[in-house]
């Protein structure tokens, strides 16, 4: 799996909030320490290699994951959510995770500034 592109789609919704959070990844858009990391993570997480879900565990206010995965010419959709995640998929949704959160950050806007001429001007 090394060097190969992987585009995921990543959801998660639930939770006490119940906000939900969307996001699409691809090692092509990472910086090279983070595709290297992701494509590490969907190997260990043996994606292309999981069982059929099993019965659904609920957890009060957990989250729900929705990942679809595509290497090459190999897809995955895994549906997990906190009470029934597998081990070996923990590490790669919590790196999803922080990875949709960090693009779901609202750009800095630069400081207004009152220049002579512009409203605001005292």
């Amino acid at each position: 799996m090394e060097d190969e592109h992987i585009h995921i789609r990543f959801e998660r919704d639930g939770g006490f909030s119940g906000r939900g959070l969307t996001a699409d990844i691809d090692s092509a858009a990472l910086p090279a320490a983070d595709a290297a990391t992701l494509r590490d993570l969907v190997a260990r997480a043996r994606v292309f290699k999981q069982p059929a879900p099993a019965a659904r565990r609920s957890v009060r206010d957990g989250f729900r994951f929705r990942l679809t995965v595509a290497a090459g010419t190999r897809r995955a959709a895994l549906e997990t959510s906190d009470g029934a995640m597998p081990e070996a998929l923990a590490p790669l949704v919590e790196f999803l995770t922080a990875m949709a959160k960090r693009s779901a950050q609202p750009q800095q806007r630069p400081a207004a500034t009152n220049s002579p001429g512009t409203k605001g001007e005292r």
